[in-house]
């Protein structure tokens, strides 16, 4: 790891499929060596992917190719979700010192 540094890796790749960009099944927190170094690392990236939210959702992922825009109300409520994870950190951070 780069000095402790995380970036948003995508499972599938902004360039090839730029309308899951923001979807909270293809972006998750990794490493900035395997997202920038290693080409995001798909093959680990995959494995763990399908630990963390199943075999049925990677599939689906997988197989998405509307290339439909995303709106004001999606991007607004994508928004108010990682605000809220965000407060559930620091909660558990607080309550741990």
């Amino acid at each position: 790891m780069y000095g402790g540094n995380w970036d948003c890796g995508h499972y599938r790749s902004v360039g090839s499929a730029p309308h899951l960009r923001f979807h909270l099944w293809n972006a998750h927190k990794q490493c900035v060596k395997c997202n920038r170094y290693l080409s995001g690392n798909i093959a680990d990236y995959r494995v763990l992917l399908v630990w963390k939210i199943g075999q049925p959702r990677v599939d689906a992922l997988e197989s998405m190719q509307d290339g439909s825009r995303i709106t004001a109300e999606y991007a607004q409520r994508i928004k108010a979700i990682f605000r809220r994870k965000k407060r559930i950190k620091e909660r558990i951070r607080k309550k741990r010192e």
